[in-house]
């Protein structure tokens, strides 16, 4: 069980996203690149718990953060949960990313596919590996309401699908952009 202690809308309110921030023990083994699965109510429906990626680790405080866009009746209900309510969850799961001990991390996300990136760029951090971020959304209200959480991540580039902010087109365009040879070199 955890503490919820924030779960407030991030942005504009048709991006649909939010920060949900709770309190427990998880903190302290969670790991960048693991998940949670949530109970989102106590009746039997709906039944499967919704699996968050965790965005922020804070194991000081004893803090988890996930953040989550409403797409159905189970993130609508984990929407409507409040400070200080319990929170059923299971974890932290999943196999860890691995930080390397020198170097610079590329990291490359689409949309929501940010969130995992976000405790990976800030334990490359503080560990002393720069990173920077590749990142793709459908259109310019998407990147008002989610740039913020990739705060602490350099980006170097963003895409978007309509052309209305950064390149145009999808962040697998702007990967290949970036592994391109200089003009006038050939790849190795």
């Amino acid at each position: 069980m955890g503490l919820i202690v924030e779960n407030s809308r991030v942005g504009a309110p048709e991006q649909k996203l939010y920060r949900l921030v709770f309190e427990s023990e998880a903190a302290r083994t969670a790991q960048p690149g693991q998940f949670v699965h949530i109970r989102v109510t106590a009746a039997a429906a709906p039944l499967l718990r919704r699996p968050l990626s965790i965005a922020a680790i804070d194991a000081a405080r004893g803090r988890l953060t996930v953040y989550y866009r409403l797409k159905g009746q189970g993130t609508e209900l984990l929407s409507q949960k409040r400070p200080g309510e319990k929170l059923d969850f299971l974890g932290p799961l999943g196999r860890g990313f691995t930080v390397p001990a020198a170097g610079e991390l590329l990291l490359i996300a689409g949309g929501v596919g940010v969130f995992p990136l976000l405790s990976l760029g800030e334990e490359a951090g503080r560990r002393g590996i720069p990173s920077v971020l590749l990142w793709g959304g459908e259109n310019r209200a998407f990147f008002a309401a989610a740039a913020a959480v990739a705060e602490h991540i350099p980006v170097r580039r963003l895409a978007t699908a309509d052309g209305s902010f950064g390149d145009r087109g999808r962040v697998t365009d702007l990967l290949t952009s970036v592994l391109a040879p200089p003009a006038g070199r050939t790849p190795c």
